[in-house]
């Protein structure tokens, strides 16, 4: 089995409650150090945020409707995904630059995640939309080639 460094998570009390790294003490299970890191948030919904998708539609149903037919939704002060993406595959890339030779495990949200992704692999947004978003406890494998830079190895695995 390969020994996976301590990795950055997201600095929510909700993350920490998931995550496989959230032990007693901001301890892994196998008692190395997870850090947390405010880039691995996922996207704050402003105005939207903490209301369910049902009163989000009764509230805002022109900007709900934009937002499920994945279009940029403005003025209820969401983040935007380019902002999101960029954020947190900075995050990413500096956790795989804590130790360039092994496997760093970083535990973040779904949607920013697969956003992230987008940045790293250099796809563009039509691209990115075909993808669906990280689930629940599934994780992201990525390698990092000197040569061609990050490859995906698989996604939304179990």
């Amino acid at each position: 089995m390969e020994r996976v460094p301590a990795g950055p998570g997201a600095d929510r009390r909700r993350a920490g409650r998931g995550g496989p790294g959230a032990g007693p003490g901001g301890r892994a299970p196998a008692g190395l150090e997870v850090r947390l890191d405010p880039r691995l948030r996922e996207r704050s919904f402003g105005q939207w945020q903490g209301l369910r998708n049902s009163e989000i539609a009764e509230r805002f149903p022109e900007g709900y409707a934009r937002w499920q037919a994945g279009q940029a939704v403005d003025g209820f002060d969401i983040e935007p995904v380019d902002e999101v993406a960029k954020r947190t595959a900075a995050a990413l890339q500096d956790a795989a630059d804590l130790a360039p030779d092994s496997t760093v495990a970083v535990f973040g949200h779904g949607a920013s995640t697969k956003y992230a992704l987008g940045v790293l692999l250099g796809w563009p947004a039509p691209v990115l939309r075909t993808v669906r978003v990280l689930g629940n406890c599934r994780w992201v494998e990525l390698h990092r080639d000197a040569v061609r830079g990050w490859q995906l190895d698989g996604y939304n695995l179990r």
